[in-house]
């Protein structure tokens, strides 16, 4: 139901990713370095925290950090047709007046 796996990302994939340190992204994550806004986690439970890839990589380039046009663009894609065909899956279950209300959504 996916194109790609989840796109979520630990500080950890962030630095692989970004070619920076484990403590430069969690100085960009905690706002003590670069511009500021880095965008909040997706999922959060206890101490783990993980980030939409899509978003750090946006922000990335708006921080100019990485390229514009670099892979930012293709995950962004990748999180829209990922979330359509959740919409696709989960819209099956529902009747066809539930559909015909939601389907203004979609456009």
């Amino acid at each position: 139901m996916r194109v790609e796996p989840e796109e979520h990302v630990s500080q950890s994939e962030m630095a692989a990713r970004l070619g920076r340190s484990r403590q430069s992204v969690s100085q960009l994550v905690s706002g003590t370095r670069g511009p500021g806004g880095f965008p909040p986690p997706a999922l959060q439970s206890g101490h783990v925290a993980l980030w939409r890839w899509t978003e750090v990589s946006e922000w990335a380039v708006a921080a100019g950090l990485i390229a514009p046009g670099s892979e930012a663009r293709a995950w962004a894609v990748i999180r829209a047709v990922n979330a359509l065909l959740e919409a696709r899956h989960a819209m099956a279950a529902l009747d066809e007046d539930e559909r015909a209300s939601l389907a203004d959504l979609v456009a």
